[in-house]
């Protein structure tokens, strides 16, 4: 019934916006007229484009065969709804994988929240690369924790073909399948594993974290031979994509000069309150704040609270950047957001103590039941991820949003879910309102259709 419902309505958006959008619209002008050529035969390449060309290869795969004319903007967006139903599988499989014991009810509705999810499900309407990027990371991390590891690192290396930073989320499957590898019972004997992923709250001094880490890395190096002789695979991903990078002379292909690396540390910040929000009927609201306050009468906690608001600060006062893209562009959100921002700049620092009360309710609620290995390769993952880029842009918040969602705790029924699926329904019927219903021009551009979008 859930999937069903999943099917249907992401059906219906697809059919409005290809009514709606009469030709490629945003970004799609460079990646539909490029499928278009890949379709026709033709490789040359957009030097404006600056990520691999896995979506156009794939399109082209299942569209030439039918005909060069076959490969319309429509039957190209297309292509990327069936990336989204794939994920919904793909979710589905990796939440059993996760927590074994959680009903089918909470898995299928999970399942289909997190393929509603507004950005992930408003940019698979599009003809972008988020949706294919997103299916094969998730695909590569559900083959890994069956312990098909080949299979991961297949998956892995074709995502790379969508986006180059996913290479950061192959070397966290990595790293999850090490631990994983040193935990369980190995090497054709019954001797039992000397080594887990302690939970964080087992974790009470110093002393014990520093024994955890040195028990970690003293099992690496004494199974060296056998971890790689398990894991080869992600090594081969890894290293060929190293090969490129060297040969490439840098990660992004074509137009280089608006991806330019930055520390942008409050994108971290921007991407907790996000993801509070948007995950607030899965954190157990009042349970959290709850724990919270009684957190605040320990010295060490408030010490800790006191760090992090410091951090955050710094983060906000010495790097914060004002993108140009962010601040000349009103069809997207984000434009409104940081329009606010520049009107009231205290807001920066008054979002602070929002900014740490969120990171403490996602972090909180994955220690819950991920071990800190797991929760350090997460959060080294995100940051890697979101801290070199200097634009403020949601879609890059997909997978990290999904990895949180998909590792929190499950809840006690489905009231939360159905929560969460009204909350991710009101959101995507107002972008999607707003994208059909209220188009707008530009006086520069008198005649040119401009429509409000993530």
């Amino acid at each position: 019934m859930v999937v069903q419902l999943t099917i249907a309505l992401s059906g219906l958006a697809h059919v409005l916006f290809n009514a709606t959008l009469s030709g490629p619209y945003m970004d799609e002008i460079f990646h539909i007229p490029q499928a278009q050529s890949f379709c026709r035969g033709d490789f040359s390449y957009d030097p404006k484009i600056t990520t691999p060309p896995g979506l156009y290869l794939i399109s082209a795969a299942i569209l030439a065969p039918f005909g060069s004319e076959q490969c319309s903007a429509f039957n190209l967006r297309v292509t990327g709804g069936l990336f989204q139903l794939l994920i919904v599988f793909m979710i589905g499989r990796c939440h059993r994988q996760i927590h074994p014991s959680a009903p089918r009810s909470v898995r299928e509705w999970t399942a289909a929240n997190l393929a509603f999810f507004p950005v992930h499900f408003f940019s698979a309407l599009l003809f972008y690369t988020d949706s294919g990027s997103t299916f094969f990371v998730l695909a590569a991390y559900s083959m890994a924790l069956d312990g098909r590891h080949a299979a991961a690192a297949l998956f892995g290396g074709i995502s790379l073909w969508f986006r180059q930073t996913n290479v950061i989320w192959l070397v966290f499957i990595t790293g999850v399948s090490v631990v994983r590898f040193l935990s369980v019972s190995h090497y054709g004997t019954k001797k039992k594993a000397r080594f887990r992923d302690l939970p964080v709250s087992e974790i009470t001094s110093s002393a014990e974290l520093w024994k955890f880490v040195w028990t970690f890395v003293a099992e690496v190096i004494a199974q060296l031979p056998a971890i790689i002789s398990s894991l080869w695979p992600y090594l081969l991903a890894i290293s060929s994509f190293a090969v490129f990078v060297i040969w490439n002379k840098g990660i992004v292909i074509g137009d280089r000069s608006n991806h330019q690396p930055t520390t942008h540390f409050p994108q971290v910040l921007y991407f907790l309150a996000f993801s509070a929000f948007f995950a607030f009927p899965a954190l157990n609201p009042l349970t959290s704040a709850s724990e919270l306050l009684g957190k605040l009468k320990s010295i060490s906690f408030f010490i800790s609270l006191v760090i992090s608001t410091g951090l955050a600060f710094i983060s906000v006062r010495y790097f914060t950047i004002h993108h140009p893209f962010l601040l000349s562009d009103n069809r997207h959100y984000t434009f409104y957001v940081w329009r606010l921002f520049r009107r009231f700049p205290t807001l920066h620092y008054l979002a602070i103590p929002g900014y740490v009360a969120a990171g403490w309710l996602c972090l909180n609620s994955l220690a819950q039941q991920q071990g800190l290995l797991w929760l350090l390769g997460y959060i080294a993952a995100v940051l890697l991820q979101l801290v070199p880029s200097p634009l403020m842009e949601f879609r890059y918040y997909i997978l990290p949003y999904f990895m949180l969602r998909l590792h929190m705790p499950i809840p006690n029924s489905v009231v939360p879910l159905w929560i969460e699926f009204g909350l991710y329904a009101v959101v995507n019927l107002i972008s999607i309102y707003l994208f059909v219903m209220k188009p707008f021009e530009w006086p520069s551009e008198p005649g040119k259709i401009q429509r409000f979008m993530w």
